[in-house]
């Protein structure tokens, strides 16, 4: 009998330490699992965090590139003005050195008809020479204004007498030369 006894005492016994040692692995079980949890949680907050602070940067970003895409096509409109502003200078300029050089012909157009009145021919022929080598009688503007000739014309009509008188003085010249062999 005494043996049953221990046998009986030791089943209640041995029943004990099994469920405490249940109860503290499920207890040790789903503190591990809270434990786990909240691991899970800070990651996935932390990759949150990363996510939106990578898609606020992407943001900036994105608004940084519009902003040089804007400024760059303002560069580009600026250029745009600034190479039409030169071409427009450039044709200003140009226009300008043409009536420099108009305004040259018409003061040497104007000393040729002053020497040409003064009867200086000597010094018509250097104008007309000067004006020629520089090609300021092309320069010369040939509308008539009224019922006056144009300045090319008139250019043309002295150019004309002077060579007409150049040949008298060349045949009065030969004439006297061809007097002095006969005399």
């Amino acid at each position: 009998m005494n043996q049953e006894k221990p046998k009986d005492e030791q089943k209640p016994h041995n029943g004990k330490p099994v469920i405490h040692y249940i109860l503290v692995m499920f207890i040790a079980a789903f503190l591990l699992m809270a434990l786990s949890m909240m691991m899970h949680q800070r990651t996935t907050s932390e990759g949150l965090g990363e996510l939106q602070h990578s898609f606020s940067a992407m943001q900036s970003l994105q608004s940084h590139q519009e902003m040089v895409i804007e400024l760059q096509n303002a560069l580009n409109e600026a250029d745009d003005q600034r190479e039409a502003l030169e071409e427009t200078i450039q044709t200003m300029t140009e226009a300008q050195e043409t009536q420099d050089l108009q305004m040259k012909a018409l003061t040497q157009l104007y000393i040729l008809q002053q020497q040409y009145l003064a009867g200086e021919y000597d010094h018509c022929r250097g104008t007309i020479q000067t004006m020629e080598t520089l090609e300021l009688e092309k320069l010369l503007p040939s509308q008539k204004e009224y019922s006056v000739p144009s300045p090319a014309e008139t250019f043309q009509a002295i150019k004309a007498e002077l060579d007409a008188l150049e040949a008298t003085e060349a045949e009065e010249g030969s004439g006297d030369v061809s007097r002095e062999t006969q005399g």
